[in-house]
């Protein structure tokens, strides 16, 4: 985006931070809400100039006046919602700390996998770029309690607990 970004930003769209709604103005006065427009990851995207953008980088950029060189979390971590009070800046591994269970997940509990070989719930974490093990337990709520204690205590405000 270049430095006359932000007046055109200023016509081309209206936010409400409260609700998070980004309008996208047409020429003639016509309006779309941006929402129905979601890349495959879940998040919504809209096109400005012939480039598709994340909507909620253009957010920041309209509240704040200019696109941060860091990551926009999601703190409830739901994609598509981008009241403001739901966006906040983080670095890449505060925005993974911030992520649901995998898909693929089978235990029902974020950080929490069965150990075949050892047939006992392993209870993993990921903390400055390195893996962590919690040890192996009896039942996926014990793997599942020492993956939170642990989260809790080290990922802060970026810790959200999928499992309640």
């Amino acid at each position: 985006m270049t430095a006359r970004q932000p007046e055109r930003l200023e016509d081309a769209f209206r936010y409400d931070a409260e609700s998070g709604v980004l309008t996208r103005i047409f020429k003639g006065g016509q309006t779309r809400i941006i929402g129905s427009k979601k890349t495959t990851d879940g998040y919504t995207k809209t096109s400005l100039n012939g480039r598709e953008y994340p909507a909620h980088r253009l957010i920041w950029w309209i509240a704040y006046g200019s696109l941060p060189d860091r990551f926009i979390d999601h703190i409830n971590g739901d994609k598509s919602d981008n009241r403001l009070s739901n966006l906040r800046l983080a670095t890449d591994s505060e925005n993974k700390r911030n992520v649901g269970k995998r898909q693929h997940n089978t235990s029902g509990f974020k950080g929490v996998t069965w150990d075949k070989a050892n047939k006992r719930w392993l209870a993993h974490a990921t903390f400055q770029g390195k893996g962590v093990h919690l040890g192996r337990h009896s039942t996926p709520e014990a793997a599942a309690q020492a993956y939170r204690e642990f989260a809790e205590r080290n990922h802060g405000s970026f810790y959200r607990d999928t499992q309640s």
